[in-house]
């Protein structure tokens, strides 16, 4: 670190200016300026990955005996054809590395020696590390683009083939939400068929349960549940991916070896809900005493139902994957501005806790920090329902599952607490109602690790892996900004 502070400057105004746009030609030529002022070399060169053509671009560059973009070979080292080009010219390389994905290189020559030169390529990694985590929030924005670009496509040409279809077809098309379209599909094949019986249901492989989220018995309305996979006739089906009619519902469960569930029909009829060769669910109707009360034509007209219904929900699974990852983006790139124009620790942590509860479904919420001792946790931001609560500090050692986050350094995903409770690496520190939804990661710059941020939900089964990806993304970003907020407060109180 240079003994001079004022060196620090650069990277200061780095900080305010790196992730102010969403144009990847801006934010290099910010980060080439800033290191132009920090180190006074003779030429900079910034080299990206392109993963899509196995290659290298030379983005930006000032000094260098060219004119024009240039692409280089994978397997050809840049520090080397930098330094060629500028006659073995003493010459260094930084990588460009966030959450472990290598995105490219900066290559600096100086005429500076040692020592000076250490302290120079100090500030020039730190320099590019706090660049590192922007750059790849612009990469990534600009694969959700194409992402978006794609499924917007896609939608287009399935609403296109939507239009062939029946009355029933072209409505549940339309719509987006996946509540609404169930009940309208409900009614729909109560009028068709005009059975006193009917449930739609969906598989939850995550859980391995199915979902019965449309159930109407004797004509009623009822309340929908969840049963076990493997119970009943309509695990039968989705597990077979085929259709099945029967005029003995006993029978045909003797028959298939399954356990039956519920009142027992006399004829019963289901279809799988279909998409891309995976199943989605069950449509099923019944009749407590005809054995003959639906037909070859009535399995015909439901399977074609079922198709039309399977397009419907992966268009309201599409569309709401397409809202939920603008919506990430949304938050990476709001948390992303905060830790490039904030050093006030109280406004970071704040931002922080606001953008992540607009994407997380949580009901708890902390970012514990750890102290100068390394033996205690202080919790500057805490949460619970909505509301902050006063900050308290824990002895690290009493920690619970988010002590053992910081000693360990690794990330835990806990999907049911109850459940997984014997399985669980410590013992949780209740400060209130239990959690049943639980995720902590690190926050860590390099090997050192500074804190925790977690998450927590009362239902269980409310974050995936992909949540836990999403905050460790999330942890990468805040950790810098945090240690620079530490470290400017310190200076101040120092000064």
């Amino acid at each position: 670190m240079p003994e001079d502070l004022s060196a620090l400057k650069p990277l200061y105004s780095l900080m305010f200016r790196m992730g102010s746009t969403l144009d990847l030609q801006h934010e290099l030529s910010a980060l080439v300026e800033e290191l132009r002022k920090a180190l006074s070399p003779f030429a900079i060169a910034v080299f990206m990955y392109d993963d899509q053509r196995e290659n290298l671009l030379l983005e930006v560059q000032e000094g260098l005996p060219i004119s024009h973009k240039l692409e280089l070979p994978v397997g050809k080292d840049p520090l080397e054809w930098v330094r060629h080009k500028l006659g073995g010219m003493p010459t260094f390389g930084i990588p460009i590395v966030a959450e472990g994905q290598l995105l490219g290189s900066v290559i600096i020559s100086t005429p500076i020696s040692e020592p000076q030169l250490s302290a120079q390529l100090w500030l020039g990694q730190v320099m590019v590390n706090y660049a590192a985590p922007v750059l790849l929030n612009l990469r990534r924005y600009k694969e959700l683009e194409k992402l978006v670009e794609r499924r917007t496509e896609e939608l287009r040409r399935r609403n296109e083939l939507l239009k062939t279809l029946n009355r029933i077809g072209q409505t549940i098309s339309s719509m987006l939400n996946e509540n609404e379209l169930i009940e309208y599909l409900g009614r729909e094949i109560g009028s068709l068929l005009d059975p006193s019986n009917l449930s739609i249901s969906l598989y939850r492989p995550e859980t391995q349960e199915v979902e019965v989220v449309f159930y109407l018995d004797d004509g009623l309305r009822q309340e929908g549940f969840k049963f076990p996979f493997g119970k009943g006739l309509m695990s039968y089906v989705i597990k077979a991916k085929k259709p099945l009619l029967t005029s003995d519902y006993l029978l045909e469960c003797r028959k298939l070896g399954v356990e039956p569930i519920g009142k027992p029909a006399r004829s019963w009829l289901g279809v799988p809900i279909m998409s891309k060769g995976e199943v989605l669910g069950c449509i099923s109707v019944w009749h407590y005493i005809k054995p003959d009360a639906f037909s070859q034509m009535d399995l015909e007209m439901l399977f074609s139902l079922a198709s039309q219904t399977a397009i419907a929900l992966e268009n309201a699974r599409l569309y709401e994957d397409a809202h939920r990852k603008a919506m990430e983006f949304s938050m990476l790139y709001e948390i992303g501005l905060a830790t490039a124009s904030t050093l006030d620790l109280e406004k970071l942590l704040t931002t922080l806790y606001e953008e992540i509860s607009k994407v997380f479904n949580i009901s708890t919420f902390y970012i514990g920090l750890l102290d100068e001792s390394g033996r205690n946790v202080h919790l500057p931001l805490l949460a619970d329902k909505g509301k902050r609560l006063p900050s308290m500090t824990l002895p690290l050692k009493e920690a619970g599952l988010g002590g053992w986050v910081i000693k360990t350094g690794q990330s835990l995903l806990i999907r049911d607490t109850l459940k997984e409770m014997d399985s669980l690496p410590v013992k949780p520190v209740q400060l209130g109602e239990i959690p049943h939804a639980w995720i902590g990661v690190p926050l860590k710059i390099r090997r050192q690790v500074l804190g925790v941020i977690s998450i927590q939900n009362y239902a269980p089964h409310s974050f995936n892996e992909h949540h836990l990806k999403l905050l460790e993304a999330v942890a990468n970003q805040a950790a810098i900004a945090i240690e620079n907020a530490r470290l400017f407060k310190k200076l101040k109180g120092e000064a």
